[in-house]
């Protein structure tokens, strides 16, 4: 009978030391997780800075459930964004034949994948925000353009999520490991 009282209190313990340890493990994954898919999301889509990326990825952890959850909303960005310059031509206005004006922008949804963006022109939105329209060739209205978007974090997250499970799976497996 004592054997058994002795096995079932080692069994707690050891259950004990298991939960603490998988807690443990799955806290620092998560901030692992949050980092690898910014860094994912950052290397695939021409976004500027990274902070802008972690800023709009929300990571919740449950420690009781022994789960982390990493989520995005799926909201626009605009394409000023992934804007990285201006392009100029000459004018062809007669009196200022030498004058350069603006003749679009460069930019990029993927890195690496620089465009012309033809007819681009850069205007302040109703809400005072700079915005990015376009105007196809020998369109001469001055109405307020259909505004173009870029991708939104949630869907780049969508994209990278799946190729980061296992480097995510290897670490929190590391760091269950080491703790106990």
């Amino acid at each position: 009978m004592k054997v058994f009282e002795q096995l079932a209190g080692d069994l707690v313990r050891i259950k004990e030391q298991n939960a603490h340890a998988l807690e443990v493990a799955v806290t620092q994954t998560a901030e692992f997780a949050h980092n690898k898919l910014v860094d994912a999301i950052y290397d695939r889509y021409n976004f500027r800075f990274r902070d802008y990326i972690a800023e709009r990825i929300n990571l919740k952890i449950d420690s009781k459930e022994l789960e982390f959850r990493v989520a995005s909303r799926m909201r626009k960005s605009s394409s000023v964004n992934f804007m990285e310059g201006p392009v100029y031509r000459k004018s062809k206005n007669k009196r200022t034949p030498n004058k350069q004006v603006i003749a679009g922008y460069t930019g990029a949804y993927l890195r690496g994948k620089t465009q012309h963006w033809r007819g681009a022109f850069l205007f302040t939105g109703l809400n005072g925000n700079l915005l990015m329209g376009y105007r196809n060739q020998g369109v001469k209205g001055r109405e307020i353009p259909e505004v173009s978007y870029g991708v939104s974090v949630g869907g780049a997250l969508g994209v990278v999520k799946d190729k980061q499970v296992d480097p995510v799976m290897t670490h929190l497996l590391k760091m269950y490991q080491k703790v106990l």
